[in-house]
């Protein structure tokens, strides 16, 4: 894991989604719905504020989902309390906009996945990485204009499939109507 705590609650290989369509969304959502995207789309979101008055901006976009399988959860401790679940390779892309340097900064993107019954996808935080989610960058600097990427891995219960990504955090702008990124499967 990286210094810059990006925290995504909920990642070879049977199965890969993408999109390549580029949709930004601001941080300014209209009041009664939710914001929705598919993969690829672009949504700028608050962190901070770290040293000054003005909140940072951050562009989160998700750039890629993979279905794995169960048995690349065998090799990790506990593996019997994973037994029958599905693994998801959720792929990120985080860009600072500033105006703040955000290393050290403990930022979340309150990313959570959902799966096709609408139940909260289980987190699972690994070292050194598992199927497509590759160990985590050492931290370096992350001042305005650079681009970090990252990836997280949540679990699905048997037969269920990972549905959406949903930025909602507790306060704030997308509180009440969040981002959503819909994961599109494909025949």
């Amino acid at each position: 894991m990286c210094l810059l705590t990006v925290l995504v609650l909920v990642s070879a290989v049977a199965c890969s989604v993408s999109d390549s369509s580029k949709k930004t969304v601001g941080d300014q959502p209209q009041a009664s719905a939710r914001t929705e995207l598919r993969v690829n789309d672009t949504a700028r979101v608050s962190f901070g504020p770290l040293t000054g008055a003005r909140a940072g901006e951050l562009d989160v976009t998700v750039t890629a989902v993979d279905r794995g399988e169960s048995r690349q959860l065998r090799r990790l401790q506990q593996s019997a309390r994973y037994k029958g679940m599905t693994p998801w390779y959720v792929h990120y892309s985080l860009a600072n906009r500033g105006p703040d340097d955000a290393t050290g900064a403990s930022v979340s993107t309150d990313l959570t996945g959902y799966d096709t019954e609408d139940k909260p996808a289980e987190e699972l935080l690994v070292l050194g990485g598992l199927g497509s989610c590759g160990p985590e960058e050492v931290e370096r600097a992350f001042p305005p204009g650079h681009t970090r990427r990252a990836c997280e891995v949540a679990l699905t219960p048997a037969g269920r499939s990972l549905k959406e990504l949903r930025y909602q955090p507790v306060t704030g702008a997308f509180a009440a109507d969040p981002i959503v990124w819909s994961i599109a499967r494909r025949p």
